[in-house]
């Protein structure tokens, strides 16, 4: 799909580490070359639930976010899935100047590892915590840390959580903002 920038967003299934056809994007600067301003490295990849996911269409919304749909294909099953993602250039911000902070987490649903990506304007301690829906800790995966300025990323392993829904905490000095997961 061409987008307004001039951008060409392309969709397809994407091999995991596990043997596993995920949702599959990336992002091609007007010249050809993967726009490093998407996903991880110019590509997205996002597992639906715990069977293969093939995606057939991608539309864009007004906002810039991408939509796309398929399907998901287990041993006996065959089902609807759909996935929003973020295309503009702000994907994955948490902006401690303003009061609106953001934070990134992907794959949503997590199998195993997420990865969380944030940006800081400044230092800052920097703590995340897992917790359950009811806010009781499940782990601490970084604790009081002062992280410099700048991007930053952080692989979140839940092999070893159980399925269900959690909430990523990310503090940042007195900024906080919580992510909702998701695992299947």
């Amino acid at each position: 799909m061409l987008q307004q920038d001039g951008k060409l967003l392309v969709i397809g299934g994407a091999d995991n580490d596990i043997f596993r056809v995920e949702f599959g994007a990336l992002r091609l600067n007007q010249n050809g070359s993967l726009d490093n301003t998407f996903g991880e490295n110019g590509i997205f990849h996002c597992a639906i639930g715990p069977a293969d996911a093939y995606p057939l269409s991608v539309q864009l919304q007004v906002d810039g976010k991408a939509v796309l749909a398929g399907s998901t294909e287990g041993e006996s099953t065959l089902s609807f899935a759909i996935a929003r993602i973020i295309t503009d250039s702000n994907v994955g911000i948490l902006d401690l100047e303003s009061n609106q902070m953001e934070a990134l987490i992907y794959p949503n649903p997590v199998i195993d590892k997420a990865i969380l990506n944030y940006e800081l304007q400044n230092s800052a301690n920097v703590s995340i915590e897992l917790l359950a829906v009811d806010g009781k800790s499940i782990e601490k995966i970084m604790n009081n840390t002062i992280i410099n300025p700048g991007k930053n990323q952080i692989e979140v392993n839940l092999s070893n959580v159980a399925s269900g829904i959690y909430l990523l905490k990310l503090t940042a000095d007195n900024a906080v903002k919580t992510v909702k997961l998701i695992k299947p």
